[in-house]
């Protein structure tokens, strides 16, 4: 409640990026029957003066423990390296404190990136950006990305004595804050390697007549708060490590897959199933961290959640991008760049030439197989119905582009 209104969207979407630091190898058991460490690469895309700085409170509050378990390893690194200074070029350093550090800043090399997840010891690390541009400060941030979405090894090999020479395993989540433009122009090249569908989007909505007149209002995140939240982040806490197996997530997340599988039938945009396969991932990662702060009770609530961050994240993704995935995955395919829901732009009732005629205007494969396995799975999914006298098709449920 202490969030502005146009920002709690964004804010309920980045907060399990923090909450994801508070686990200690744990992993779910997805639907493909793999083991997995959740990960949530947040980048919040809105125009300036949109209020971003709206999701830093949340965060602070549930990284509070962690955050001040940081900054006695920060003051200890700190001592050490004093001692070090006094100490002349002959005489042995003492040994640098090996305590882990979880909140890492953005602005760091890709060495200290490996460095520090070394000394975390498993943990996952977080960092909050006001800016995406730092993330260009990491060489290679497009491969660093997909490594800790999947949780893979990520390293580097030097010959140099005193340089780092270390692979990890790459559990790292973040948050950062970036403006459209911006963007589009770092992330243009990322649509067919698979970075931009392992992000996970959010924005804030301006009103375009809105000139600042009504002042947001912020609540007070203060020690009430992280009262509140830590009744439900020590649960995450406390989750012992291993593989939780919740069949309700997974239930879920094989029904959801089916119904937004048809939807993608429906505008015919196959191009876009790998973003849908990583957008379901996070929201069944969402659910099952759902489920344990929720004393591993399953609700409807959890499941309503789930499905509409789903949908919010490909709707994000679509708003922000939908132009360069048609341009770069589309094109490629089929040469059509329109990822219409193609029943609105046919008549009530319509003739089987007419659906090709459709198909061949939207620069869709117009072929019979094509033209037939989509009447199918619009007569399959209620939405239009074939009259065999009359040998035309009646539409049952009126769909919008």
């Amino acid at each position: 409640n202490g969030t502005p209104e146009k920002s709690r969207a964004a804010v309920a979407m980045s907060v399990f990026s923090a909450l994801r630091a508070l686990m200690y190898n744990v992993k779910f058991k997805y639907i493909n029957n793999t083991s997995q460490e959740p990960c949530f690469l947040y980048l919040c895309v809105a125009d300036q003066g949109s209020g971003k700085t709206a999701i830093r409170p949340p965060l602070k509050g549930i990284l509070h423990e962690v955050e001040k378990r940081d900054e006695i390893t920060r003051q200890e690194e700190q001592q050490w390296r004093e001692k070090c200074e006094t100490l002349g070029a002959n005489k042995d350093k003492p040994k640098r404190p090996s305590s882990p550090k979880q909140i890492v800043q953005a602005n760091m090399t890709e060495a200290s990136l490996v460095n520090l997840m070394r000394r975390a010891d498993g943990h996952s690390l977080f960092t909050y950006g006001e800016e995406l541009d730092k993330l260009l400060h990491l060489k290679g941030a497009s491969e660093i990305i997909r490594s800790a979405f999947d949780c893979e090894q990520y390293g580097q090999e030097r010959v140099g004595a005193g340089s780092i020479c270390d692979v990890v395993t790459l559990k790292w989540s973040f948050v950062y804050s970036t403006t459209p433009a911006t963007a589009s122009k770092i992330l243009k090249n990322e649509i067919s390697n698979g970075t931009l569908s392992r992000l996970c989007l959010g924005t804030i909505e301006c009103d375009a007549d809105d000139w600042g007149e009504e002042t947001p209002m912020f609540g007070n995140f203060d020690q009430e708060y992280i009262t509140s939240v830590a009744a439900y982040t020590q649960r995450l806490r406390q989750t012992p490590s291993g593989v939780l197996t919740c069949n309700e997530a997974i239930q879920w997340a094989i029904s959801e897959k089916a119904k937004q599988i048809d939807r993608l039938k429906m505008m015919d945009a196959k191009y876009l199933s790998p973003f849908l396969w990583r957008s379901l991932q996070m929201a069944f990662w969402r659910a099952c961290m759902l489920y344990i702060m929720n004393d591993s009770q399953w609700s409807p609530e959890i499941e309503q959640f789930a499905s509409w961050s789903l949908r919010y994240d490909m709707w994000v993704k679509l708003h922000y991008f939908g132009q360069m995935i048609e341009n770069c995955l589309d094109t490629a395919q089929n040469g059509s760049r329109q990822p219409t829901v193609l029943l609105a732009l046919l008549p009530s009732t319509f003739t089987r030439d007419e659906a090709r005629i459709m198909r061949r205007q939207q620069g869709r494969d117009s072929s019979s197989r094509s033209l037939r396995n989509m009447l199918n799975t619009w007569v399959k999914r209620g939405f239009i119905r074939y009259d065999k006298e009359k040998q035309i098709y009646i539409k049952i449920t009126q769909q919008s582009a």
